[in-house]
Order: C-alpha cells, then structure tokens, then sequence
C-alpha cells in the first residue's frame, strides 16, 4: 500500500463528533503511517495554499463553495493534481431527506432554511470528486444517486487517544450494586428516537424500583418521566474526554432510532463507544447496527416496545450475562475497526485511487472564503505525531507553536467578539508568516 504523503482536510464541521471521528481520527491514523496531514474549515482561506501541497484533499461535508470550486478546477489543470474525495457520515446531502430529520422542528424558520440550503449544496459539491467516502453502506449507495465516482466505505473506528481512555475507564471496577441504564444523546437531534422506547423504559423502572435511568446530553424527554422521577438521573452533556469513563458507569447503553432511510443510513458509534468500555448495548435493528451486533453475543437488538422491555428485563436479571456481552463486544469493536485496521483502510483508500479525471460544472456556488473563518475544534493529537502538520510551501513553524495560537482561538469560539476573533486569526497568521 502506498501511503499518501500529504493530506488536507476540508471540513463542513468545526466542532463536535462529526468533526474528531471523520477528521481528527482520520488524520491520527494518516500521521501513524507516516503522512502529514492539516485541517481547516471550508471557509478558511488557508485551504487553498495548503491544497497545493497536498497529494489527497478530503472534503468532509462541505457544502459547494465557489471559491473552493475554482481551487479544485485549476488544481486539476496542474502537472500533479491531487485525489479529491469526498467524505460523509449522514444523509445530508439529498433534500429528499429532509421529511425523515425529525429534529429539523425544533429549528427556526431560518436556520431551517440554512440546512436545507447546505444539504443541496453538499449535494453540488459531490461531483467533483474522483473518490466518495462514506461511514456506511446505505451512504454510499445514495451517494452513487450522485455521482459515477468510485466509492469506498470508510466506517467510524476507534482511535489512538480514545483506545487509551477507554483503557483508563476500563481500569476502574463498576459499582456492584444496581442497575443504571444509559441514554447518551450527543446532541439535540435524538428527541424523536428517545420517544420511541421512553414508555418501555418507564414500564421497566415501574417494576424494578433499584433501577435508575440515566439521559446524558441535550436529550429532551416528556411528562412520562414524572412518574419515575426519583429514578432517572439527568447528566449535563460531557467532554468527549470524559465520556468513556461516564460509559462504563452505566450496566446498559440503549440506542434507539425512530426508523426511516435517513435513521437507518446512521453508523453504530453507540455501539462501538460502549463497546470500547465493555458496556453492552440494546439497539434498534438498522442494517448498520445488524452488522455489528451479533443478537446474544456482542449486544441485543430491540424493534417493539415488547422488545426493549424483555432486553432490559434480562440484563437486570444478569450481571454475568451484562459482563460477557461487554467483553465481548470489546472484542469484535477492536478487532474490525481498532486503530491500526482504521490506518490501513485509510492509506488503501486514500492511496490506490485515480484521481484528477472528473469535471463538473453548474452554476455559480454562494459560498466563498471569509475574513474570520470558523477554526476547527484542536485535537490531543499523540505526543509522537502533534509534529506530522501538513504546512504551506516555504513555511517552517517550531514545533507546537501554531497548534497552541490556533488553539487558544478556537477556544474564544462564538462566544469572542468579531475583534477578538480576528486578534487571534491574524496571531495565527503571523506565526505562518515566520
């Protein structure tokens, strides 16, 4: 296999877990093989000096951005273009999805149109790439609606610093009495599939009063709770850094989903984050969870509210049956996506496909680089891989130093002033400029 030697990044993202596992894990794994990598935003100037470096450019989610177009069509007309390949996690690039994104009501009028804007957009985008991407199989079949370009599935995995906190939060013994249920909801778009099992699971607290559940993150239940109020526990949304050792503390992880082709398309990162912490999991039977749960043995699917309550109900029951599932969905996560299988995939991926054949043109595309981009979320990168930065031609930086600048930018966040934003944008560029 040969390994690309320089990889950018282009991200839609700048903060969150669709940004750590398709572009901070994904360049860990290409720096562990020896590449360079960098990210930036897809408002970012930057992308463009650093494209010209590069040998593979990621488009992760970007929508079609003009500016980011014109970069593309003239890196093609070079002596050595690179591979442009696109990359997703979700069904957000078909408006035809929009009707199955429940969490869209809970949106304003205008940030409502803003997302159904960009999903088109990312839509236009695709059809330059030589390669598409995707963290599943029912991705990659919708995206071939899109273009001819080849495809390859690239599944969420597991990376070098969270297999090393889940190490660590594996370490530490759970507490032997009870039973704690947990329902983790990274961010505001799960309410409807909560709903789904929420009287399941008030059915079984009913009747197993040492029971407690647990809804971490930004998860909004109903009235139903009030019923079982002194046994559900409410945990404010964590650091992804904390969120392992908060996985191993619950006896069960649930991961329900209200079905439809937008849902089922979702990877099983539930899975594989409990997995890690040996955490079983009851999930709804989508084809992405099938694959990875086999029924008994890695985890338990649940399709009826019949279902959840008799899985809940045996779990409770088990606390050796609990163990064995969690040891061995450990197993099986580690050992069909662990970090070194992800790093091959990568460079398979990455490093054996054509590239610089494809044209496309539309019309013209709104968006364009901005003054203040937005600056992508840092990332604890390995000691032995934080100096593996992909950096425009003829700029030498010591090492750690523009990490830190942009850092400490990124941690000002939304929340600075557009002059206290650009203070530390132009910081950054000065540390370019040495």
């Amino acid at each position: 296999m040969t390994v690309p030697a320089r990889v950018l990044f282009v991200s839609g993202s700048g903060a969150s877990a669709t940004l750590r596992y398709r572009v901070r894990l994904h360049e860990e794994a290409l720096r562990s093989r020896g590449a360079l990598t960098a990210a930036v935003h897809f408002t970012d100037r930057r992308a463009a000096a650093l494209a010209e470096r590069a040998d593979v450019i990621v488009l992760y989610r970007c929508p079609g951005g003009q500016d980011l177009i014109d970069l593309v069509e003239r890196l093609r007309r070079g002596p050595n273009p690179p591979l442009v390949c696109y990359d997703v996690d979700d069904l957000v690039f078909a408006t035809s999805h929009l009707a199955g994104m429940d969490f869209l009501t809970s949106l304003t009028p205008v940030q409502q149109e803003t997302f159904g804007t960009d999903v088109a957009l990312r839509g236009r985008m695709i059809p330059y790439a030589d390669l598409v991407t995707g963290s599943t199989q029912e991705i990659l079949d919708e995206m071939a609606q899109v273009t001819d370009a080849p495809g390859a599935l690239l599944p969420n995995g597991v990376g070098l610093v969270s297999a090393r906190l889940a190490d660590t939060a594996r370490a530490v013994p759970r507490p032997a009495t009870g039973f704690r249920i947990g329902y983790f909801s990274g961010s505001a778009t799960h309410d409807a599939d909560w709903a789904c099992i929420e009287d399941a699971v008030v059915e079984f607290l009913h009747t197993h009063p040492d029971a407690e559940l647990w809804l971490v993150g930004k998860v909004k239940a109903t009235g139903a709770l009030a019923a079982v109020a002194a046994q559900t526990r409410t945990v404010p949304l964590v650091e992804w850094t904390e969120l392992p050792a908060l996985l191993r503390r619950v006896d069960v992880t649930l991961a329900p989903l209200s079905r439809n082709r937008f849902t089922d398309a979702k990877s099983a990162i539930k899975w594989l984050e409990a997995a890690l912490v040996e955490t079983p999991t009851v999930a709804t039977p989508t084809p992405p969870f099938e694959r990875v749960i086999q029924p008994g043995v890695t985890g338990l699917l649940a399709s009826t509210p019949g279902d959840w309550l008799q899985a809940l109900t045996s779990l409770a029951a088990d606390p050796g049956r609990r163990s064995k599932l969690g040891a061995a969905a450990r197993t099986a996560a580690l050992a069909a996506h662990g970090p070194s299988l992800q790093a091959d995939r990568l460079v398979e991926v990455l490093g054996g496909a054509a590239r610089g054949a494809r044209t496309y043109r539309g019309a013209p595309l709104p968006y364009r680089w901005r003054a203040i981009p937005v600056l992508l979320d840092p990332y604890p990168f390995p000691s032995s891989l934080r100096d593996a930065v992909l950096r425009p031609k003829g700029v030498a930086v010591a090492s750690g130093q523009l990490t830190e600048v942009l850092a400490g930018a990124a941690k000002l966040g939304r929340k600075a002033s557009r002059a206290g934003r650009l203070f530390a944008y132009r910081s950054a560029a000065r540390v370019l400029r040495r």
